[in-house]
């Protein structure tokens, strides 16, 4: 869970809203990620590592 200054959960349309102005600032369009991304990205690299399907 990320924590915004006021101590406040940071909600998942704030956190995509984040995300998507670091991958502009980097010149990428970010219309092409949202928070699914992530989770999508960190299962494949898992298994590349060799975690077994079950755990991922």
């Amino acid at each position: 869970m990320f924590i915004m200054p006021t101590g406040c959960a940071l909600t998942r349309t704030e956190f995509v809203k984040r995300l998507r102005e670091v991958i502009s600032s980097f010149g990428i369009n970010s219309s092409l990620y949202s928070g699914h991304s992530l989770r999508i990205g960190a299962a494949s690299t898992v298994a590349k590592a060799g975690l077994p399907i079950y755990l991922i």
